[in-house]
């Protein structure tokens, strides 16, 4: 399934899971936009996918600026850093990098994110990233099945 429809279906999961929850109008948009996040992480595993490049759009300018604060203004230093790490990122898309629809499309990934959000943003957030998840996999599964 595309990532648009991924989207989109997170987003109706989400929209209607908030309805039903009682959450306020101003709570709304941030549980979808958390549950439209999550809807998309499980693709994190294929690297075509939108949220695999923003992933690595986003490890690759976080590794850029710590290489320049590392590198104590120093050039050779901040260039060998940098080497260095897109080395460690190729190794990991290279060689890491789950198979699609592995670890990352299992009930076990799905509980992991949720205890982390819990852990880190509480029962409301950890509940939108579930849905998201969830949404993903469903949106798969029934893709997925010839009717």
């Amino acid at each position: 399934m595309r990532w648009g429809a991924h989207l989109l279906f997170g987003v109706l999961c989400s929209f209607a899971a908030g309805k039903a929850l009682g959450l306020p109008d101003s709570q709304l948009a941030p549980f979808c936009a958390i549950s439209a996040f999550f809807s998309l992480l499980p693709d994190i595993d294929a690297k075509q996918s939108k949220i695999s490049g923003l992933a690595r759009g986003a490890i690759a300018l976080a590794g850029i600026l710590a290489s320049f604060a590392l590198s104590e203004g120093k050039a050779e230093r901040f260039a060998f850093l940098v080497l260095v790490l897109f080395a460690a990122i190729w190794a990991l898309e290279e060689i890491a990098r789950p198979r699609h629809r592995g670890i990352t499309h299992s009930l076990l990934f799905a509980a992991a994110c949720v205890a982390a959000v819990f852990a880190v943003a509480g029962e409301i957030p950890a509940i939108a990233a579930g849905i998201g998840i969830m949404s993903h996999l469903l949106a798969d599964g029934v893709a997925s099945k010839p009717f």
